[in-house]
């Protein structure tokens, strides 16, 4: 028996005015997975994210997650069913606690002080920064600034996790410690999609890839397989390392 998609993405299509954004995309994702979504800066991956999570609607085509059909839903009440994001730009509430910061995501299924205290407490543990729940937000380095993020939106306990460039602007060491947390975030069973252009971090912790241009899907498949299809090289170096 075929196995029901945790989320899919039928024939997408995105215009704003005249400029078509998504062009006729689709894909699934499995319980499970670790799907990375990738391509050069201007190729549709945030937006798609952007329409998954009711940002916007399509223009046409059709977005399921969880077996119900979400197109056109508010954010909150798709975030409600078990879909978490980050944000490329990370904006934390500044003044405000690491601890406080992560509370606001778990007041999403409960108005207990107490027990959004606890999941918080419990989130900070597993993301590494239980030692700076007292701090100001605004006092983290842009590494602890990106996990916290990724912080608030495991407090919204999502079955889906979609994780927009959070390796961007991290150095070696960072990026490798960024990757270990997707990894033990999925291996506590949350689904994870990825917009990453740090290939180390597709490669290292993806079980399968997508690679879009303009718009459109150009290969899908491993991540292997994917980062060396010529015209994914092309997308993101030129036709003349592509024919090489």
């Amino acid at each position: 028996m075929k196995s029901v998609a945790l989320l899919e993405v039928k024939e997408v299509v995105k215009r704003f005015g005249g400029v078509t954004a998504v062009q006729g995309i689709s894909f699934s994702v499995q319980e499970g997975e670790i799907f990375a979504l990738i391509g050069p800066n201007g190729s549709g991956k945030t937006t798609l994210f952007n329409l998954m999570t009711g940002v916007f609607p399509p223009t046409s085509g059709s977005i399921y997650f969880l077996d119900q059909r979400i197109d056109g839903w508010p954010t909150h009440k798709i975030i409600s069913l078990g879909m978490g994001r980050t944000f490329q730009v990370v904006r934390p509430l500044k003044r405000m606690s690491v601890l406080d910061n992560v509370m606001v995501g778990a007041f999403l299924h409960t108005s207990d002080m107490r027990e959004a205290r606890t999941l918080s407490l419990q989130v900070l543990e597993e993301t590494g920064l239980i030692d700076r729940a007292n701090e100001e937000a605004r006092s983290l380095p842009i590494a602890l600034r990106k996990r916290l993020e990724i912080a608030r939106a495991l407090a919204t306990r999502p079955k889906l996790l979609l994780l927009d460039e959070v390796a961007a602007g991290l150095n070696s060491k960072e990026v490798e410690k960024v990757m270990e947390l997707m990894v033990e975030v999925n291996r506590r069973g949350t689904t994870i999609i990825l917009v990453e252009h740090v290939m180390k971090v597709v490669l290292g912790v993806a079980t399968r890839a997508l690679a879009i241009n303009f718009g459109r899907p150009i290969a899908e498949g491993s991540p292997r397989e994917v980062v060396r299809h010529p015209e994914v090289i092309t997308a993101y170096l030129g036709e003349r390392h592509a024919a090489h």
